[in-house]
């Protein structure tokens, strides 16, 4: 029976500290007022004892808890003694928090919107990170939900696994119809590239060989991709912000003009 009592103690002072918690008041904050309640009058003295606590600890805690009115302090003789307020308490203290909890979220909806123009922050460009092959796929994957798509590929790529992968991605590039403008070099892979996936919506032209470089970048949406193979490690970084994908689109296109024209 003991042990029963024991065990349903433990399991009230959990229920307690939770709802503590709520509150921002911590473990000790818990014990504090349960020695108050279960003792009655007691004192600081007495508390510091049954929980372990420096007095200096125990005057913190009496100060949070009285400011929220569970606990009085009354004088006794000489000495002041301490009385907790009935659990009930609680519950307003919680009502009450719940309340303020709304009418901040209801001010926050209303307020921070109007704040929101003052902010040099432009809460629509995100940066994305990528490292390693796979995590590299997932770029050119994302493309695939584009109507168009720009590409400046200089660089050549001696890893297997992903010219499987670009084979793969160009056949869905063809089957979804999605329109392509490539500019690649002139060497041998470039011209067999060409070859095997230039379509009447996928235009890929050249330039010189002596321009390749270790780094691709792609453009589609409202998003630019540089994507580094330098060393053989695969890295990527995708900017999405409207401005800076204009900007980025622009260069190409006066570039593509540039080329086409020469030829």
């Amino acid at each position: 029976m003991l042990i029963f009592v024991m065990i349903e103690k433990n399991k009230l002072k959990d229920q307690l500290s939770e709802i503590f918690k709520s509150l921002d008041l911590d473990q000790k904050s818990t014990e504090f007022y349960l020695n108050c309640l279960v003792n009655g009058k007691t004192t600081i003295n007495q508390i510091s004892k049954n929980i372990g606590v420096a007095r200096s600890t125990c005057y913190l805690i009496l100060e949070k808890l009285k400011n929220l009115g569970l606990v009085l302090e009354t004088p006794f003789g000489k000495k002041r003694s301490l009385l907790a307020e009935p659990p009930e308490k609680l519950i307003s203290l919680i009502e009450k928090k719940k309340e303020d909890s709304l009418k901040a979220f209801e001010l926050a909806k209303t307020v921070l919107p109007e704040i929101g123009i003052y902010s040099n922050i432009d809460v629509n460009t995100k940066v994305r990170f990528y490292e390693g092959l796979e995590s590299i796929k997932q770029i050119y994957l994302e493309t695939l939900e584009a109507n168009k798509i720009l590409v400046f590929c200089l660089t050549k790529i001696e890893n297997k696994n992903f010219e499987d992968f670009i084979d793969y991605y160009e056949k869905k590039l063809i089957a979804k119809g999605i329109v392509t403008k490539e500019i690649v070099t002139d060497s041998e892979w470039d011209t067999e590239y060409r070859r095997k996936y230039s379509t009447k919506i996928n235009t890929i032209i050249s330039i010189p060989q002596k321009n390749s470089t270790e780094t691709d970048y792609m453009l589609w949406d409202n998003k630019v991709a540089f994507i580094s193979f330098m060393k053989g490690k695969f890295a990527g970084v995708v900017i999405e912000d409207q401005e800076i994908a204009s900007f980025e689109r622009m260069r190409f296109e006066l570039l593509w003009s540039l080329i086409t024209k020469e030829k």
